[in-house]
């Protein structure tokens, strides 16, 4: 993997400073921080190019490691897509 992520929570209080909430934000080992939206995105990138892989290796009769069978499904639940598992 060329890059690593940690879940950081940082707090963001108003100019009053009587009101104060979390965030979440995802950090790179760049420094760049994602958005739950980018996050999503990719996310579901990762998803269509492991289905693609997956009707590919079905197509010329190839059997799927069960490694990206788990991931395909743990990133189907996530992503709430249940519905993607009969094609």
């Amino acid at each position: 993997m060329p890059f690593s992520y940690a879940k950081t929570e940082r707090l963001i209080s108003d100019d009053d400073g009587d009101h104060e909430s979390k965030a979440d934000s995802f950090e790179l080992s760049d420094g760049k921080e994602w958005n739950k939206i980018e996050i999503s995105k990719c996310l579901n990138r990762i998803l269509v190019v492991l289905i693609e892989y997956t009707r590919t290796m079905h197509r010329i009769r190839l059997k799927l490691p069960i490694s990206i069978s788990q991931l395909l499904i743990a990133l189907l639940r996530h992503c709430n897509k249940l519905y993607t598992l009969h094609q």
